[in-house]
């Protein structure tokens, strides 16, 4: 009995063992799983305090200025800081940025969780850029200049630039003047929008410009080639006379038909100082232009005129009056004498038949210069020259009594050449006129004082007559006034100006003098015959 006992107080003892071993082994393992996930807890609670303390940045630029124009910082360092690797993935945002523009602006920060706004203020503080030209500058007297004529280059982010000048370097205005002339220094100053400035000085001379001399009142003929310099003249302070430095410019001008052009004339001085002017040029067909001399509306005097048929003409009236036209035409009368050796003289008249810039051409009777190679001129002042005679026709028993002498225009006192004039010649008129028209001419002689010898009135008896009796003449006009001794060669002219011929000799029948001249016609034909030339237009 006591043998079978044993056994099943074992097995009892031994169940109970192990269901203490078995809660003891829970309650260990239990406990590990407590500790294990209070170290996991533990461990995840300290990644995310280093986490939290290594990822998290702090904003270090809250708010900046920006110089106006220059590029914003788009480096999160810029504006963050923490760790590199949170710095690194800082986003930055300037889209709302105007850095050409002043003004306040945000910039938008954000890493992870965190955002951060920073103030970046545009403000402008630097001065416009300011470059002025090299080159010497060099002003007229009491002209305007601006700023701007001195400044190669200004320019400012802001915008506009304004630009002043002075001439104390404290009072700046838009523009100045120089009332003398000297040398200046000049202070240009650039002010942009906000006030900056900049200042430079640049030294000017101040001088005057040349000075045109008066120009005259241009008249010219249609397809004449006019010479515009012939008579400008202009002089300068410093350089004296720069004539020769003119320059004309024709493009405003057409010489191919009538009508009113401009000419504009420049000259520049050696500081570069230019003078300009325009004068209105009329054109006209030469008919035209002559036409204007002819009724005294233009004169060679007081107008520039080119391409006339001629520019001396003494021209015609309005009104049919030969007292007044003899005194107007005492300019194109003249004497002619020629002493002789052994003693005595012999004289004659004439009149200025053409003029130009080489010689004056008087117009006689071949009997007053006889056969003479030169004579004495005297004309209406009793200025006194040599003529030559330069050919003849006819003589005193035919019709064509007629000789053309010519005095240089170098013997001929300049004041005297300007007043001399040409007798009007119309070769249209002559024809028209009826043969006994009975219109009234008169002569006038001087002599070689420059005083009044003659003076003849009367009317045209004949246009084209033969003198009776005297089949070896030939056809003349004939005149209702006396002639005398001296008074060959005289013009006879109408009441208007007209040339209507040229006193030539008297004829006696039955104790009746008549008064004979040579005609126009043969006149212009011994005028041709000598010359090559024609004397008249229509």
């Amino acid at each position: 009995m006591i043998i079978l006992a044993c056994p099943i107080m074992n097995c009892k003892n031994e169940g109970r063992i192990k269901k203490d071993k078995c809660r003891k082994d829970c309650e260990v393992s239990k406990k590990k799983k407590i500790a294990i996930a209070s170290f996991i807890v533990l461990f995840l609670v300290c990644c995310g305090v280093i986490f939290y303390f290594t990822y998290r940045i702090e904003l270090i630029l809250p708010e900046y200025v920006l110089e106006l124009g220059d590029e914003i910082n788009t480096d999160p360092a810029f504006y963050v800081k923490g760790t590199k690797w949170a710095v690194d993935g800082t986003s930055i945002d300037v889209s709302n940025v105007d850095c050409g523009k002043e003004g306040t602006y945000e910039v938008r920060i954000q890493h992870g969780w965190q955002k951060f706004t920073s103030c970046v203020v545009i403000e402008d503080t630097i001065p416009p850029t300011l470059v002025l030209h090299k080159e010497d500058f060099y002003l007229e007297k009491n002209s305007e200049c601006t700023a701007k004529m001195f400044v190669s280059k200004s320019r400012d982010l802001s915008g506009k630039v304004k630009l002043s000048l002075s001439t104390d370097g404290k009072i700046f205005s838009d523009k100045v003047s120089f009332d003398s002339c000297g040398e200046y220094t000049l202070t240009i100053k650039a002010t942009d929008i906000n006030g900056n400035e900049r200042k430079k000085k640049k030294t000017v001379v101040v001088d005057t410009a040349p000075v045109f001399g008066e120009l005259p009142e241009y008249y010219v003929a249609v397809d004449s080639t006019p010479d515009f310099l012939e008579m400008i003249t202009a002089v300068d302070e410093v350089d004296g006379d720069v004539t020769e430095k003119i320059k004309a410019d024709l493009s405003g001008i057409d010489m191919t038909e009538e009508g009113i052009g401009v000419v504009s004339f420049s000259v520049t001085d050696s500081y570069g100082l230019t003078a300009k002017k325009e004068i209105e040029v009329k054109v006209y067909q030469p008919e035209n232009l002559q036409s204007l001399i002819n009724h005294h509306e233009i004169n060679r005097l007081d107008q520039r005129i080119i391409g006339a048929y001629n520019l001396y003409d003494a021209g015609i009236y309005e009104d049919d009056n030969v007292e007044a036209v003899l005194e107007k035409l005492s300019t194109s009368l003249v004497r002619l004498r020629k002493d002789i050796s052994g003693g005595g003289y012999s004289y004659g008249s004439g009149f200025v038949l053409e003029m130009n810039e080489e010689e004056v051409i008087i117009c006689t009777n071949h009997h007053v210069v006889k056969e003479y190679a030169v004579i004495d001129i005297y004309f209406y002042d009793g200025t006194s020259a040599e003529g030559v005679v330069l050919g003849r026709t006819g003589n005193s028993a035919t019709e064509d009594d007629v000789a053309l002498v010519s005095v240089k225009r170098e013997n001929i006192p300049d004041d005297l050449f300007r007043e001399l004039r040409t007798i009007h010649v119309n070769m249209g008129s002559w024809r028209e006129m009826a043969n006994e028209s009975g219109i009234d001419v008169g002569l006038k002689c001087v002599d070689e004082y420059g005083g009044i010898w003659k003076n003849r009135k009367g009317i045209l008896l004949n246009k084209e007559k033969k003198p009776e009796h005297f089949e070896k003449y030939g056809t003349f006009t004939e005149v209702s006034f006396d002639l005398v001794h001296g008074m060959s060669g005289s013009a006879v002219v109408d009441g208007y100006g007209n040339l209507m011929g040229m006193a030539v000799c008297i004829t006696t029948v039955d104790n009746v003098n008549r008064y004979w001249c040579v005609t126009l016609s043969n006149l212009a034909e011994s005028y041709y015959e000598i010359t090559g030339r024609c004397m008249y237009y229509e």
